[in-house]
């Protein structure tokens, strides 16, 4: 894990990551009143090339997706999910789609509830750590 973050997120490839034109980041955050707001999710998307077991034009890729696990279970993770899938839509997306570990069952099962479909697989490489990833997409009605 430790040599995936160090080479994947550097202060500098995120920068990068934010200030692409064909990407958006989403954020979710939660504020007491007076307070000052918490982060409690982010959603990153990226127009792209989609891999052959997607079909449909258009696709957007939805590269990360995550909520404090203190805010799972409360609805901030379908809101987000809606607002993500909103923002695709507005970049011109007919199609979303996402890779998940197989064996994170949970993740699944939201993304399912979210009309997303397992489409396929592809290795993800988690350090020295080879990982089968299942593809799901969904299309995007406007």
């Amino acid at each position: 894990m430790a040599v995936y973050l160090a080479s994947n997120f550097t202060p500098e490839i995120q920068g990068a990551e934010i200030a692409d034109p064909e990407s958006a980041v989403l954020v979710a955050e939660h504020q007491e009143q007076g307070g000052k707001a918490e982060l409690i999710g982010f959603s990153f998307l990226i127009q792209g090339r989609a891999p052959p077991e997607v079909r449909g034009e258009a696709a957007m890729e939805i590269r990360r997706f995550y909520v404090s696990h203190a805010w799972h279970g409360r609805g901030v993770a379908g809101a987000l999910m809606g607002r993500t899938l909103d923002a695709a839509r507005e970049r011109g997306a007919s199609t979303a789609w996402l890779g998940v570990w197989e064996h994170n069952p949970r993740a699944i099962a939201f993304y399912e509830k979210h009309g997303f479909e397992h489409v396929g697989e592809h290795e993800f490489v988690l350090g020295a750590d080879i990982q089968t990833d299942w593809l799901m997409a969904r299309a995007l009605r406007r």
